[in-house]
């Protein structure tokens, strides 16, 4: 080891104390002496004295050496792949090969250009083993290579630099996910049900989407299986004429990592038809005068034709009369009912040869068939019985009487 230390001016005869220091030894055992008049400036008497005694000293060898790097799942498990953004953990293995214990330090990991996550560990003794977990959450999908760096900050003066790292590569997948929707809005019985998913995924990996299906709390059962399905492409399942009750729907995808599923759920509500037939204010006044049940009817008074319906698009609405007239004729008459968008829709039915001798009513009971035609092709009937108790002459002679 060479250092050489100029001194002018030195003119007598007393001692001088000359100091040299070195920076960054590498480790070893050194011996240090001075030489005086190193380049024999100077025309000296003796020229055998100018080397001091020797001093010997050992600088020790500080090392960190990183020899392993394990990725785990959170609870510390084996993982073949990565989920982006999801919690996992780093298992670092490193010791100490110096002579010297090392003072606390921080280990990081690193993807790319981007550190992950640091922690601070203390000391550690020569030849000591130290395991320690990072967690950490994966920011980019792909291969990627992940890099464990011991004494990240550089707070230990090492004699290797470079045995601080160690790296593993693994493959970082995104998460795909669905979407589940239905068509209509509002289902009813009869109706052309469309359900529909949409899986994406941002890695456009080849997927493998499933539809599953509950029908009326039967339990789920596939219905519809598809691979090599690209992102955002929409697939459905057709339900040609709902029933009525709860169907409930699972849509799941999988891209060969990861898999995700949405579910949905929706009613058909019954289509129905409630018929009512009801007199004229004024008969209506007359019967209760006469102390007749409002069931009660005369031949030849009008009959108002009441059909609630569920407010869904009607075809055809009709109301077919089943009587028989006192010549033992059937009497079979069908009556149109416009449809209101109300729910609630009327008419009526008066035939002035229900008044006539022979083609009155028959007293006894008449049939109303109500019949509403929805523009799903689902039918819908009702069938409303009143009785004939005479024909309306009947009525006014029982008044003339009085």
């Amino acid at each position: 080891m060479q250092g050489n230390v100029q001194s002018i001016d030195y003119m007598d005869t007393r001692s001088r104390w000359i100091s040299k220091d070195y920076k960054n030894l590498p480790p070893g055992s050194y011996e240090v002496y001075a030489f005086a008049d190193y380049d024999d400036r100077i025309k000296e008497s003796n020229e055998d004295d100018n080397y001091s005694s020797k001093v010997t000293f050992t600088i020790q060898d500080t090392n960190l050496t990183a020899q392993s790097i394990e990725l785990l799942s959170k609870d510390r498990k084996p993982v073949q792949f990565l989920t982006k953004g999801e919690e996992y953990v780093a298992k670092v293995i490193y010791q100490n090969t110096g002579e010297t214990t090392v003072n606390e330090h921080q280990v990081s990991l690193e993807s790319g250009n981007s550190t992950l996550s640091t922690v601070s560990v203390g000391k550690l003794a020569p030849g000591s083993k130290r395991t320690t977990y990072i967690d950490f959450s994966p920011v980019k999908s792909g291969k990627q290579l992940f890099t464990a760096f011991v004494d990240s900050k550089d707070d230990i003066r090492e004699s290797n630099e470079d045995d601080n790292k160690v790296s593993t590569n693994i493959h970082v997948n995104t998460k795909p996910e669905i979407t589940i929707s239905y068509t209509p809005a509002e289902v009813y019985e009869g109706d052309k049900v469309n359900v529909c998913i949409v899986p994406t995924d941002e890695d456009n990996d080849p997927l493998k989407v499933t539809i599953e299906m509950d029908k009326r709390s039967t339990g789920y059962k596939q219905v519809h299986s598809q691979t090599g399905v690209k992102s955002g492409q929409k697939i459905c399942y057709v339900i040609d004429k709902a029933e009525v009750g709860k169907y409930s729907f699972k849509g799941t995808v999988d891209d060969g990592y990861n898999d995700a599923e949405a579910t949905i759920s929706f009613n058909a509500q019954p289509l129905t038809i409630r018929g009512e037939v009801n007199h004229t204010a004024t008969w209506l006044k007359r019967h209760l005068e006469s102390g007749n049940d409002p069931s009660e009817f005369y031949s030849g008074e009008k009959f108002i034709l009441i059909a609630h319906t569920t407010k869904y698009p009607i075809s055809n609405l009709t109301v077919k009369m089943d009587a028989k007239q006192e010549k033992g004729s059937s009497y079979t008459p069908t009556i149109n009912i416009k449809p209101t968008n109300t729910g609630k829709h009327e008419g009526e039915h008066e035939d002035p040869s229900l008044l006539e001798p022979g083609t009155t009513l028959k007293s006894g009971p008449v049939t109303f068939e109500f019949k509403v035609v929805y523009q799903n092709g689902v039918v819908k009937t009702d069938k409303v019985t009143v009785q004939i108790i005479g024909d309306v002459y009947d009525l006014f002679k029982l008044h003339r009487k009085y």
